[in-house]
């Protein structure tokens, strides 16, 4: 009797489930739990070309607790208590949704960073995020059944089927406003029954309603680089770029996040907050020895004037020749600002420094981290997207272009300040609204790091977090070195510069017609 009522009502449930538009894989019951829709089969994907990077990670369940949002309808095959569900947002289970989501856009051919599955430098993946997705559930159903085993009677868990509404916002990190605004809706079903069903089937439709999300045309035209712009400017283009990776000179196109994992790194000395920003930790053991430090500058090689190419092969970027400047740093204290840039990328934000007229702007290369396009605000706080021509990771140095303007830059003077000249910092320390703080102190010691023998100065000229990457300056203002790293969770007096001559060689940059200038 059991096996024919089984046999009968399997058939009555396999003749309901015809009439759903879910269409479901055969899947091994141990095996993760897929979903689709009947409009996946013919599902367009992004159409060929580069996608801006993508950042999803932020999931809100707009639904008042005690919502009735479905329940337990009454079902031979299903087990008491057949009841109404009223909303409480799932305690757990937010980021198995994100990481869902994140390879459903990713299948689709969207450039969707923080893999979970990556196990290293995952902040610095995320800095190359331009745009930022999140999501607002604002309805849920649910249609829940209790299974039983038909021939024992025992409890099996929860499946069942649950639609959703999710509110998408996507948000430019470049420019700083909401760039697309849409809703869509998704179904998902659980025929494996398990403790963790009820979440499961909103997994899975949270999951359908992402597949929606990723077909939209609206959704492909806001994060598509088909576009091209050949100033670089504040649309949200892409273009292939001549990129400086780990001193290599590889001239190619944006390394994916899997092949980039050793691309961009640190130096050892310096640590990432989750803003993105030097901190100041203590320096490791061994970054410089205790010895290193002399009453003369260390000599310094210059830039290989006479070779057809520098750094790593890659064609010589001539700047112009500037002037330099004398006497006090006071009277032309607000031109040396205008020269000076925030430069921010992911969460965090560093600063930068005008070495040409033209829009070529220096900075560190863990400001920048990963990013392909930069956020730039000049001292007057107009904003602009910077690209990212050039990387060294190793002497952390990077260029930036900005499109073609007329710019405020600082000359140069390439020979080591000596010790005990005075120096000037500028930057945006600690927070974007400090942009455009000048500090004082003087040169402390000339340093080599221990491993890479690059040459470093040492001031107690104070930076702070934020400070990366803006400028060392010598007492009349010209450019002397490039701020990189401190000792302690704040400025201690014990701070680091890359001397500009190697910071610019390093990018294969010659300072044609630089001035040497001593005190």
């Amino acid at each position: 009797m059991w096996a024919a009522r089984g046999l009968g009502l399997g058939a009555v449930l396999l003749l309901a489930g015809c009439g759903s538009d879910l269409v479901f894989p055969a899947e091994d019951p141990a095996g993760p739990i897929q979903w689709q829709t009947a409009a996946d089969a013919g599902a367009v994907l992004p159409a060929g070309g580069q996608m801006v990077p993508l950042s999803f990670d932020k999931l809100v369940f707009d639904i008042p607790r005690g919502t009735d949002v479905g329940g337990y309808p009454f079902s031979l095959l299903c087990a008491p208590p057949f009841q109404r569900i009223t909303w409480v947002t799932p305690p757990r289970g937010r980021d198995a949704v994100l990481e869902s989501v994140h390879g459903l856009l990713t299948a689709l051919g969207y450039d969707v960073v923080g893999d979970p599955a990556r196990l290293f430098e995952v902040e610095e993946d995320r800095m190359r995020a331009e745009v930022l997705l999140a999501a607002r559930v604002s309805m849920v159903r649910y249609s829940l059944c209790n299974a039983v085993d038909l021939w024992t009677g025992w409890p099996q868990g929860v499946q069942g089927e649950a639609s959703v509404r999710v509110d998408w916002s996507l948000y430019s990190r470049l420019d700083r406003r909401m760039l697309l605004t849409l809703s869509t809706q998704g179904r998902g079903r659980v025929d494996q029954p398990g403790a963790d069903g009820q979440f499961l089937v909103l997994q899975a439709a949270i999951g359908d309603a992402a597949m929606a999300l990723g077909r939209d045309a609206r959704f492909r035209a806001a994060l598509s680089r088909d576009r091209s712009d050949p100033d670089g400017g504040t649309a949200p283009i892409g273009r292939t770029l001549r990129t400086l990776r780990a001193g290599t000179g590889q001239d190619a196109a944006p390394t994916p996040p899997a092949a980039a994992l050793a691309a961009v790194a640190p130096p050892a000395a310096m640590a990432e907050d989750s803003a993105g920003v030097v901190t100041a930790e203590m320096v490791p053991a061994g970054w410089m020895s205790d010895d290193s430090a002399a009453a003369d500058p260390p000599p310094v090689d210059p830039p290989s004037v006479d070779a057809a190419r520098g750094e790593g092969g890659l064609p010589w970027i001539d700047l112009p020749d500037l002037p330099p400047f004398s006497g006090p740093l006071a009277p032309r204290a607000e031109q040396v600002v205008r020269a000076v840039v925030l430069v921010a990328a992911g969460a965090g934000h560093g600063s930068g420094v005008f070495v040409d007229g033209d829009g070529l702007i220096l900075t560190n290369a863990h400001v920048v981290g990963h990013a392909e396009r930069v956020r730039v605000v000049l001292s007057d706080g107009v904003a602009l997207v910077g690209t990212v021509e050039r990387l060294q990771t190793r002497r952390d140095v990077a260029l930036v272009r900005v499109p073609h303007g007329r710019y405020t830059a600082l000359p140069l003077r390439l020979d080591p300040p000596a010790v005990s000249a005075d120096i000037y910092a500028l930057g945006a320390p600690l927070s974007e609204r400090n942009q455009g703080t000048l500090t004082r102190g003087i040169v402390s010691a000339h340093r080599r790091d221990q491993r890479s023998g690059y040459p470093l100065i040492q001031g107690d000229v104070t930076v702070q977090p934020g400070s990366s990457g803006g400028p060392l300056l010598d007492a009349s203002g010209n450019l002397i070195g490039v701020t990189v790293a401190g000792v302690g969770d704040l400025s201690t007096g014990l701070n680091y510069f890359i001397p500009i001559a190697d910071a610019l060689e390093r990018l294969a940059i010659r300072p044609a017609g630089a001035h040497a200038k001593t005190e």
